[in-house]
């Protein structure tokens, strides 16, 4: 009777624990499959993957593919030295915002405004 009584208070704690909402700052995750935001204070990095697709890194050592559902022209030309500009409002960045694609030489003679915005899609969490 000894062993019962100490598995029911264990096992009342093992859930509450499981019920907890997630760290204030993470973003709230589908069943194993993307995100829609993540926390904007938290992006340490961004740089073009391909000609379609963004990574993001956050404090925490996590990263996130961004595979934008649009054509996205700056980033199919997109090199290692092009910026990621985020155009968000609020303080998460969310499937749906927008970020501009550009090489800071050409910015500098035409200015940021002169390259398309482009939509993101979901963030996928990378391994």
């Amino acid at each position: 009777m000894r062993g019962s009584t100490l598995f029911l208070p264990v096992a009342l704690l093992l859930t509450a624990c499981a019920a907890e909402p997630p760290e204030p700052g993470r973003p709230m995750r589908t069943a194993a499959g993307p995100v829609e935001c993540v926390i904007l204070d938290r992006i340490v990095s961004r740089r073009p993957l391909d000609g379609r697709s963004i990574r993001f890194e956050t404090t925490g050592g996590r990263a996130y593919r961004n595979a934008l559902p649009g054509r996205c022209p700056s980033l199919e030309r997109a090199g290692p030295s092009h910026i990621v500009e985020i155009e968000a409002t609020g303080a998460r960045l969310c499937r749906g915002d927008r970020v501009r694609v550009y090489d800071p030489a050409e910015a500098r003679n035409l200015g940021s405004g002169a390259f398309p915005q482009c939509r993101l899609g979901p963030f996928t969490p990378l391994r």
